[in-house]
């Protein structure tokens, strides 16, 4: 476990204004560093041959004259440009602890991570890649680092909150930099921000900062990395314009998310309010509400030159003009690579609240528990956790009955502590709000109660990304006691496959992440293996551990089986301006009539996010074709295909042979060895 601090105690027992006061004189700098004022890098970039190069060929291809051209890139370049202000960023120190000191109980931050950091910020440009599960993250960002006196960051921030007047200019101040959340064949865009960017990353005054996941995660599992950014950063080290870069990658942990409620109505596809001041200024009510604790942990600086050594020829770009933006196969590899290197980081010193193992049972038995079995329950999952590697929040000096009521009474959004000390999660059938069945009428109530179930799930997902390996190789076992090592590899590398979009695994490294995860189960005397048989046997100490997991994957699995059966139960074909949205939010109406029909309680499976992760995955395995035309475009499928991929996923879910003929679920010695010949 790693050593924090909390850095909101001294602002409890100090004066905020002599924080906000404090020298600067002694903050570390990039060796090399070039100090230029705002005016000086948009003249730099206006200047830049990339850009003169682009603007040229604007003006040729289009017919606008040059000065047309020139006259848009200022705009766009005054509109993206940064203006950080210390005087600025020394008036929300003052401000800002006095917020997080009425919101949080701790902000704690690994002191080891920041030393580290400070001790190499001279030796090369820094980029920050933060986690992001919150509109707070930049701010923390910043905070933490004006505490520690290190340089303050410039942050890629989505245009959206350039929209929100005074605010924006607030964020522009504290270093904010603000860039379209797409802009596709956009040249003169895309040689801006470029060349905005690198210039920034070459002067190595500020670190840069932005998220590799590209937005929010609404669902408290990691989104796959958008490389773009990454690529534009990385570039000027390719070209030999930088010596190293330093990337280091930062794991937020929130005991409780300020937009809890909101992500939760976005995964049902409620749509979000739009950034805007007056809609900050409503939100004023979270001051009411505590949010707990804030872990950040600063990880080791990754050198881009030593891991780039060995597999980079940087002397490939000498021979091509250095304003062209043109990354080789390798150097576009090695992003991926570096990308999937960070989240791994990331993932791996991202803690474990209390609330979320108390989210985590809650989502697999939310009719509830007497608060004396919740505890108990709580404590085993935080052993098993613990067990299988991941970090938990976990204060010792607190009884357990402490530290789950605690959490409990602050997360009264989405669970109750009443009725003779019931857990029950709220407004659910069972609860002590509701003695009866619930029944509805319309998809409106159905959606209203589905928000709550949907927040616990987003909690609950925090731990599931940490062990998805685990819980996919519970899955795999099938509530089998023993099986083949081969057969079991078989299912393993299925249930990855098809879950591809929903947890972040590494391309092509299946081979290896299969005996690592058994071999980790088998660590915790949960499996044995024999070798000399190449079978796996489930030992008694492990089948309550085994069927928890794979109770954690069974939504998932759930989700994908009922986007199959309405894909078998439509016609083959569907064309739309907006296709793929259109195909889920079908299939969301659908899983919400049953519910209304009393056929299904399965309230994750109505989250859009589920099923167009659901969709694109069965296009990457074929089993489903997308087009593209200058209509739209199209989704076409074969009957024959998706029945035969409800086959392979009907032997992980229990029931569901009743649901088609599916073979049932039982021991891997009998029928269900015939999914080998299947897949």
């Amino acid at each position: 476990m790693d050593e924090f601090e909390d850095i909101l105690e001294p602002r409890r027992n100090h004066f905020d204004i002599r924080f906000a006061l404090k020298s600067r004189d002694s903050v570390p700098m990039y060796k090399y560093a070039k100090q230029q004022t705002r005016t000086q890098v948009k003249e730099s970039v206006l200047a830049s041959p990339r850009l003169k190069f682009t603007i040229d060929k604007i003006s040729t291809e289009k017919g606008i004259s040059r000065n047309d051209v020139e006259k848009e890139a200022e705009e766009i370049l005054e509109d993206m440009a940064h203006s950080q202000s210390l005087t600025n960023l020394r008036t929300l120190a003052y401000i800002f602890p006095k917020l997080y000191k009425r919101l949080l109980r701790h902000l704690y931050v690994n002191r080891d991570g920041i030393e580290k950091l400070r001790s190499q910020v001279k030796d090369a440009p820094i980029i920050l890649l933060p986690t992001h599960r919150s509109y707070q993250d930049f701010l923390v960002m910043t905070y933490v680092c004006f505490h520690y006196g290190l340089p303050l960051p410039f942050v890629a921030t989505g245009q959206d909150f350039n929209n929100m007047k005074f605010i924006n200019e607030v964020l522009r101040m504290c270093g904010a930099f603000y860039i379209r959340r797409s802009f596709g064949s956009d040249d003169l865009y895309w040689a801006l921000f470029t060349e905005y960017v690198q210039t920034n990353v070459i002067n190595g005054e500020l670190p840069l900062e932005f998220f590799l996941e590209g937005t929010r995660s609404r669902t408290g599992k990691f989104l796959p990395p958008k490389l773009g950014l990454l690529s534009v950063a990385l570039e000027p080290y390719f070209t030999g314009k930088v010596p190293d870069i330093l990337i280091v990658p930062v794991s937020f942990t929130y005991d409780r998310i300020l937009e809890e409620v909101l992500h939760a109505r976005e995964m049902l596809g409620i749509p979000k309010p739009k950034e805007s001041t007056s809609g900050l200024i409503k939100a004023r009510t979270i001051l009411q509400d505590s949010y707990g604790d804030i872990f950040v942990h600063v990880g080791d600086p990754i050198s881009v030159r030593e891991m780039a050594v060995p597999r980079i020829d940087r002397s490939v770009h000498n021979t091509l003009p250095r304003f062209l933006f043109n990354l080789s196969a390798a150097e576009q590899k090695f992003s991926a690579e570096l990308a999937y290197t960070v989240q791994d980081y990331q993932l791996k010193h991202i803690y474990i609240s209390v609330w979320v193992l108390c989210a985590t049972l809650l989502a697999q038995k939310p009719q509830g528990y007497t608060l004396r079995e919740f505890c108990r329950d709580v404590e085993w999952l935080k052993d098993l956790a613990t067990n299988l590697g991941a970090k938990i929040a976990w204060p010792g000096e607190y009884s357990v009955q402490t530290l789950v009521t605690s959490h409990l009474k602050r997360h009264h959004t989405f669970v109750n502590l009443a009725h003779k000390n019931q857990v029950a999660v709220n407004a659910y059938e069972g609860s002590p709000q509701s003695q009866s069945p619930v029944e509805f009428s319309c998809l409106d109530e159905v959606m209203s109660l589905a928000v709550v179930p949907m927040g616990i799930a987003m909690y609950r997902n925090h731990l599931l990304c940490r062990l998805a390996n685990v819980c996919i190789l519970a899955t795999s076992f099938c509530g089998s006691t023993e099986i083949k090592i081969h057969e079991l590899f078989i299912r393993f590398w299925f249930l990855t496959r098809l879950f591809q979009t929903e947890f972040i695994f590494r391309p092509s490294v299946v081979e290896t992440e299969f005996p690592a995860t058994l071999k980790k189960l088998e660590s915790c005397t949960f499996l044995q293996v024999s070798n000399t048989e190449k079978t796996v046997i489930v030992l008694s100490n492990g089948v309550k551990a085994l069927q928890f997991l794979s109770k954690m994957i069974e939504p998932f699995l759930l989700g994908y089986w009922m986007v199959l059966q309405y894909l078998e139960q439509s016609p083959c074909k569907l064309e739309n301006d907006n296709y793929s949205k259109t195909v889920a939010k079908n299939i969301q109406a659908h899983i919400a009539q049953k519910v209304i029909d009393g056929e299904r309680k399965d309230f994750e499976t109505l989250s859009l996010n589920l099923l167009n992760n659901a969709l694109t995955s069965l296009v990457s395995m074929e089993v489903i074709n997308k087009t593209k035309s200058d209509n739209g475009g199209s989704l076409t499928w074969k009957t024959e295909k998706i029945q035969e991929t409800m086959n392979k996923l009907g032997v992980f879910i229990p029931g569901s042979e009743q649901n088609a003929g599916i073979t049932k679920r039982g021991n891997s010695r009998g029928p269900q060895l015939s999914l080998t010949s299947k897949l």
